[in-house]
């Protein structure tokens, strides 16, 4: 069941798991960041900042986000709430984290598009944690960010097959089952808090791990009683992966239309603001 088990690594209030360095055995998900940091301040967050030929995923568990970008969205999203940038051709955006007792927390998670969309106009989609559904089955929710779980539909859809679940189980003992998408060969697991166990083995609070591509059923149960994770499961896509940081494209002449296409975006931005 279980492939191999990540730790990530820390920066700061970062802990990044999937990066350009091992991308490519998670295609299609090409980056995946834990954020947490507890602060005097009741405001942090990234400003303007470009991506291209990806689509990112962003959940906030910890505090409300305030989201601005380039395609004219402006929004104010509670906590729990989740958004997809697809970033194409190129966008800037910024992100704010807003809250009362300075606890931050979310996660980021970023996926190659199609070669043949990967440089279409960006769009942007959000959901309201009131409005992103939850799947209940005794002690156990799940809440269904992105795709579908036993037909519920998430509002986020992305232009791959993809589903993003969180998971809470309150009880120890309480199992999970799931039947992934012959589609979404790429699977994995995140655990936030307590343990989880897989088969015959158990991992821990902020391990990953990267299932076998021939599961399709799968069961999961708590070890400890409050325990969360995080399941993700997406479509291969067979092309290159060039990354040159913040984009990733399937190569290296959309990956430089793309950066400047950001720079032309970064630089109206600063004249807007003069």
């Amino acid at each position: 069941m279980i492939n191999a088990v990540m730790t990530g690594r820390r920066h700061g209030p970062i802990h990044g798991f999937i990066d350009s360095s091992n991308m490519g055995a998670l295609n299609p998900f090409c980056l995946f960041d834990h954020f947490s940091l507890q602060s005097d301040r009741k405001q942090a967050g990234f400003d303007f900042h470009g991506h291209s030929g990806i689509g990112v995923i962003t959940y906030i568990t910890g505090a409300d986000l305030k989201h601005e970008d380039s395609t004219g969205e402006t929004r104010m999203l509670e906590k729990g709430s989740a958004q997809l940038l697809i970033a194409g051709g190129g966008a800037i955006h910024k992100e704010t984290l807003l809250s009362e007792n300075g606890s931050f927390e979310g996660f980021q998670l970023w996926t190659i598009l199609p070669t043949d969309r990967e440089m279409e106009a960006p769009s942007y989609q959000f959901a309201n944690n009131s409005n992103v559904p939850v799947v209940r089955s005794g002690s156990t929710a799940t809440k269904v960010i992105v795709g579908e779980y036993q037909d519920v539909k998430s509002p986020l859809q992305h232009i791959i097959d993809l589903s993003y679940f969180h998971v809470s189980m309150d009880g120890e003992g309480s199992e999970w089952t799931h039947r992934f998408s012959g589609k979404e060969k790429s699977r994995f697991i995140y655990v936030i808090k307590g343990r989880v166990g897989a088969g015959e083995r158990s991992v821990g609070t902020r391990q990953l791990i990267k299932l076998d591509i021939e599961l399709n059923d799968m069961v999961l149960s708590a070890m400890e009683a409050d325990t969360e994770f995080l399941v993700f499961s997406g479509e291969q896509l067979a092309q290159n992966m060039v990354s040159t940081g913040p984009s990733v494209h399937s190569n290296s002449d959309n990956a430089r239309q793309g950066t400047q296409r950001i720079q032309q975006l970064l630089q109206q931005r600063r004249e807007e603001v003069k």
